[in-house]
């Protein structure tokens, strides 16, 4: 009988096996993060879509008016200016044309589960509820539209229902002095009184129909808050590995 000797792999066989599976995996995984990082757009994408489709409901329910970005009539913070009370987002929830989970407290942490406000490629380390103020701690100021901030849920209660809600998209809105600070949405009421009166409280809100260019005019938009006073900054570039930003018209 010959006796049979078992093959077996060696060190320098086994060394280029690892050699081409390492090499095969350098070559997936930027294809597969590009895949996901596209999935993720495309989701912030039909997320926008859906918050616009609500905007137009509640114009068409409001004598034609844009939604507020931001609004607050009543409540007043500590240092005696106008604290968070209601933006778009809780506006949209309150009258029923988008849906979504709330939080119970204010004090939670950051909304879970499937939401239209929430951009995949947000962040739920940082929470932002406080806009009491341009000095305020929570205010918003990014250095740069890939700053971290920019990608944190601006959270606000709502006034009439209680409800929290947290959103990572921010709205083509401003504050005050509606003549001269141009914007899609206001605040309601206006930080500034009417001109030319003294001291009467403007309560304008833009119709649709005066939207010039309409195709071109921007809603909302990755980013925090609102674009207050032009404040590009507050606009994220989230997708596109930190170069593009997705925008609803």
């Amino acid at each position: 009988m010959r006796s049979r000797r078992e093959r077996a792999f060696t060190l320098v066989e086994l060394l280029v096996v690892i050699g081409i599976i390492a090499l095969l995996i350098s070559i997936l995984l930027p294809a597969l993060s590009k895949a996901r990082e596209q999935a993720n757009s495309v989701k912030c994408l039909a997320n926008l879509r859906s918050l616009g489709q609500g905007a137009a409901a509640y114009a068409a329910s409001n004598r034609n008016s844009t939604i507020p970005g931001y609004a607050d009539p009543k409540n007043k913070a500590s240092n005696g200016v106008q604290a968070d009370g209601e933006n778009y987002a809780t506006l949209l929830i309150n009258s029923g044309y988008v849906s979504g989970p709330t939080v119970k407290n204010k004090t939670d942490g950051a909304t879970s589960g499937n939401t239209v406000f929430r951009c995949p490629s947000g962040v739920t380390d940082f929470l932002i509820s406080d806009f009491s103020g341009a000095g305020a701690v929570g205010n918003p100021q990014p250095t740069n539209r890939r700053d971290g901030l920019t990608n944190s849920p601006w959270r606000v209660k709502s006034m009439d229902t209680g409800v929290v809600v947290d959103t990572w998209y921010g709205a083509n809105c401003t504050t005050d002095a509606y003549d001269t600070h141009a914007a899609l949405m206001h605040r309601v009421p206006s930080e500034t009184p009417l001109p030319g009166t003294s001291g009467k409280t403007d309560w304008r809100i833009p119709k649709v129909n005066q939207i010039k260019r309409a195709a071109e005019a921007v809603m909302f938009f990755d980013g925090v808050f609102q674009n207050m006073h032009q404040d590009a900054d507050r606009i994220a570039a989230r997708h596109g590995r930190g170069t593009l930003t997705n925008i609803l018209f």
